[in-house]
């Protein structure tokens, strides 16, 4: 697929007898893809991004979950996004790597 088509957007989620919306960061609507972005790639702030993925994709069923870090996390935690069925991308020497 070429990228430059993909459709990206934000999703928007109304909660029944919340007053706040859940807005996630990116979805790739082509792809069916709703990103998680975090700005560090430790165990601490991976487990938040699990949480919030696993509470959208109530939402998104149709979508698959995917974490975007600003760099390689540990191998560790690889297995931890692994084991919840959830894909990673991340920088590593200015490219973006993309895992399953």
């Amino acid at each position: 697929m070429n990228r430059e088509s993909a459709r990206l957007q934000r999703c928007r989620i109304k909660i029944p007898g919340e007053r706040t919306e859940l807005v996630t960061d990116t979805y790739d609507a082509t792809q069916a893809v709703l990103y998680e972005a975090k700005s560090k790639s430790d165990s601490a702030t991976v487990r938040l991004a699990i949480g919030q993925l696993y509470d959208y994709l109530r939402f998104v069923p149709e979508a698959t979950g995917r974490l975007l870090l600003p760099e390689e996390p540990s191998d560790d935690v690889k297995r931890l996004i692994r084991s919840c069925g959830f894909g990673l991308t991340y920088r590593r020497l200015g490219s973006w790597i993309n895992e399953a």
